[in-house]
Formats: C-alpha cells, sequence, structure tokens
C-alpha cells in the first residue's frame, strides 16, 4: 500500500509539473513588425534591455527595401532598434531607436509595428555644396 501511494503521490507531481510546463510552452509569442518604406537595405538588431539599461542582441533580420518581417519575441522585458540602412552610392545611415516594451503572458501578447522611412532625393541640396572658411563666408563677394 506504501508503494502506491508514492507511486500516486510522485504521478500526481510529474502531472501537475508537466501541465505548468505545457502552460507556458503554448503561450502566444508577441510580434514585432518592422515596415521598411525606405528605399534602402535595413539590417535591425533587435536589442533586449538588461539590467542597467544595457542590451543583448535578441536577434537580428534583414529587410528588403519597401518590404515587411514579423519578428516572434517570446519574453516580456524592454527592447530597443539598432538599425543600418544601406543604399548604393551613398553613406549608410546607423541609428538606435528607443526602448519598447515587449508583454507575453497567459492573457495576451504584444504587437508592435515600428516603420523604418528616409526621404531619399536626387535633387541637389543646395546646403551641401564644399566647405569654405567663417572669412570667405563673411566676404559678400567672392
Amino acid at each position: 500500500m506504501k508503494f502506491k501511494n508514492s507511486l500516486l503521490r510522485t504521478s500526481l507531481l510529474f502531472f501537475l509539473l508537466l501541465s505548468a510546463f505545457s502552460a507556458n510552452a503554448y503561450l502566444h509569442p508577441a510580434e514585432l513588425r518592422i515596415k521598411n518604406t525606405s528605399q534602402r537595405h535595413l539590417t535591425a538588431k533587435i536589442m533586449k534591455q538588461t539590467s542597467g539599461n544595457r542590451g543583448i542582441k535578441y536577434t537580428i533580420v534583414n529587410i528588403n527595401s519597401q518590404s515587411n518581417e514579423t519578428i516572434n519575441i517570446n519574453e516580456t522585458g524592454n527592447y530597443y532598434l539598432k538599425t543600418k540602412a544601406v543604399f548604393s552610392g551613398r553613406d549608410p545611415v546607423y541609428k538606435k531607436g528607443d526602448p519598447f516594451k515587449v508583454y507575453v503572458g497567459s492573457d495576451g501578447y504584444s504587437v508592435l509595428t515600428i516603420t523604418f522611412s528616409i526621404q531619399e532625393s536626387s535633387l541637389p541640396d543646395p546646403l551641401s555644396g564644399k566647405q569654405i572658411s567663417k572669412s570667405n563666408f563673411d566676404n559678400d563677394s567672392d
């Protein structure tokens, strides 16, 4: 009889642990949707904030121009993006975004959309001429 009760307790404990594990294993991940509306190829590092506002790379994704990607995030926390946008013949643009909160729980999950855009122009920029000195600027004639 003692063996039967011990087996019953072990089976019950195993069932409870399996149930708890299964409930967490089937949580729907949060969705981070990144829309790249620029003409540049975008490399985005999704960074998870740790203590002291430091970050570690959660994942990295490459997004072609005028394309979208959805990244699943399995952990609640604060995240931010580090991006590199590349266009042939132009300097890359690097940015670090502000933190955003992601939630994954038994009662729901976050669905976030971030849109990346850069205004490109083929028209000449009147302020992008050659560099001059202050004295040259102060002179009213050339």
